[in-house]
């Protein structure tokens, strides 16, 4: 009968020990640092070629985004009918460039 109850509680510790190395691993699990350093580097370039496309002289890219004050919540600054005509302005003006070039 002892012999049974060793049994058992080797089985419960077993399961014990088992529960808390799985918890532990997949806390553990994840990317390396080597593989966020090249995933960094390679960002970096990729934004760099990107600038280096974008702002070039002569890229034609003279679009100027439109940056609106909060229309909505307590601390709203404006309406949502005056950022309509903000926006309608500022398509009327990208439109009247792109025909004047």
């Amino acid at each position: 009968m002892a012999h049974i109850k060793s049994i058992g509680i080797v089985v419960k510790n077993t399961a014990v020990v088992l529960a808390l190395s799985v918890s532990t691993m997949a806390a553990m699990a994840g990317r390396d640092a080597g593989q966020i350093m090249a995933q960094e580097k390679a960002n970096k370039e990729v934004a760099q070629k990107r600038a280096e496309i974008d702002f070039a002289p002569g890229a034609g890219n003279s679009i100027q985004k439109v940056v609106l004050p909060l229309d909505h919540g307590p601390r709203a600054v404006t309406t949502p009918a005056l950022n309509k005509e903000r926006i309608e302005k500022a398509r009327a003006t990208a439109v009247a460039s792109t025909v004047n070039n």
